[in-house]
Parts: structure tokens; C-alpha cells; sequence
């Protein structure tokens, strides 16, 4: 792993697992630390793939070697597999919501920071936000999950979490106005009903209205229920300047 300090700097590992860096301050995000294929299909799917499609980018050990605090977005497994509750350490503080936190202390971890509306560590503030992760019944039926606004040294860093597009999630963009839009992307779907996370198309239009906000796009390639992939998506937004879609294992200088 780069190991040079950077002021603001994004890694993206695989999936909706990354690492923030702030000035040294290292928050791993929503860890899958599962190997490939050790997880079985998400149920009521197209296809029976079993899960992750592919390798993590950095060696779980490695990963947490470099991690100063967690950030939970929500429970789901390929946020918080049973492979990273068992091998994180306890005592390592873990950024989630309350409802997140009950279930974490039931874990045993000990050093618990949930946010109803904010929180400052280390001067990097942490603001919530709901995310709605579904249309319809599925709404209830995948739970409410977390976006974060992470504001520090000037620079505003918005994750998404699992979602999908609202008006009240572009009143929120709007409002913000972040510097950076890390976009939990795939289209994930089931058998029925719409898709529970932004599809390419939905980022398009997030691009349109935050002109000056560079979006990456994570939570590609790696499940079985992800219906746009990598090549899908980068073909649709050759055209537009402010979309990234980050490789496994690039780091990204943010300022």
C-alpha cells in the first residue's frame, strides 16, 4: 500500500471498501474483507454467483495495520462481512449510526462513536444523513443505511452509502455542495422492483447538478447482484469530465 502522507487522499480497495486518509488519520470504510467466492449469491437474484466476484486489492492485515477508526454506512455483508467483525479489533472506534451501534456493542466492540446528527474526531467532522437503500416495499425491506458528509481542512467529502436517488438526496448535494461525491454505483437489484443502489444513469444526473464536485464511483464488479459493471459504466460517462471510476487499489489525491 502507498504509504507517502498526502494531506486528503481516497484508496479505493473493492466494493464499497476504501481508506480515507486525513493527514494520517486513516478511516476505513464499510470493510468486505471476505476472499473471492468465500460468500455464497444474494438471494432472489438472476444469477447464483457466489460472492465477492473478486480479490481484495491489499491483504486484510494490511488494511488494518493502516486503520486509525471504522465507518460503518450500514450492516449489510458486503459492508461488514463476518470475516471483518471477526478480524477488527474490538476496541478500534467505529463511526456508525445508533441503530448500527446496538447491534455492534451485541458484537463486542467496546469503543462505539454513533452519530444522530454530528460528530468531530480529530478535527475531521462527520455529519449523517439517512439513506434510503430501496423504492417501494424494498425500502423496509433493506433498512435505512447512512450517507456521511466528512468535512476537513476545506475540503467536503460526501459518501453515499447504499442508495438511491431522491429529491431529498439532491436537496442534500445541493445544499452541501460537496468537493468530492464517493457514489456507491451497480445498479443492484432483485428479482423484483427497482434497483436499491444509484445506477450510472442516476450519477449522470448527479454530475449535471454538482458541475464542480468530482464524483467517484465505487460498488462495482464485486457482487452478484450488481447488474452494471465497470466497462458498462465507463463506456457512459466518456463524456463526462467530472466521473471517475477508480481501479482496486488506486489512491486518489483529493487536495
Amino acid at each position: 500500500m502507498n504509504t507517502e502522507r498526502l494531506s486528503i487522499c481516497f484508496t479505493h480497495i473493492r466494493h464499497a471498501t476504501s481508506l480515507i486518509d486525513m493527514d494520517g488519520t486513516k478511516f476505513l470504510i464499510d470493510p468486505m474483507l471476505s476472499g473471492k467466492e468465500k460468500l455464497p449469491a444474494v438471494t432472489l437474484t438472476r444469477n447464483r454467483l457466489k460472492n465477492p466476484r473478486i480479490d481484495l486489492s491489499f491483504t486484510a492485515d494490511s488494511l488494518l495495520e493502516e486503520t486509525d477508526y471504522l465507518m460503518l454506512t450500514h450492516l449489510h455483508f458486503d459492508h461488514f462481512d463476518d470475516e471483518a467483525a471477526r478480524r477488527i479489533p474490538k476496541t478500534l472506534p467505529v463511526i456508525c449510526s445508533r441503530n448500527d451501534s446496538k447491534r455492534l456493542s451485541k458484537m463486542g466492540f467496546t469503543t462505539l462513536l454513533p452519530v444522530s446528527d454530528s460528530v468531530v474526531i480529530k478535527d475531521v467532522e462527520i455529519k449523517r444523513y439517512p439513506a434510503v437503500h430501496g423504492h417501494g416495499l424494498l425500502r423496509f425491506l433493506t433498512g435505512e443505511g447512512s450517507s456521511f458528509l466528512i468535512k476537513y481542512r476545506g475540503i467536503k467529502i460526501f459518501l453515499t452509502g447504499d442508495c438511491v436517488l431522491t429529491d431529498s438526496l439532491k436537496q442534500i448535494l445541493l445544499e452541501t455542495e460537496p468537493d468530492v461525491l464517493i457514489a456507491n454505483g451497480g445498479a443492484a437489484r432483485f428479482l423484483f422492483g427497482k434497483p436499491i443502489t444509484l445506477s450510472i444513469r442516476n450519477i449522470k444526473e448527479l454530475s449535471s447538478l454538482l458541475k464542480d464536485t468530482k464524483i467517484l464511483v465505487v460498488h462495482l464488479n464485486a457482487l452478484n447482484h450488481c447488474t452494471e459493471t465497470i466497462d458498462f459504466c465507463k463506456e457512459q460517462i466518456l463524456s463526462f469530465s467530472n466521473i471517475q471510476i477508480p481501479s482496486n487499489g488506486e489512491t486518489i489525491l483529493l487536495k
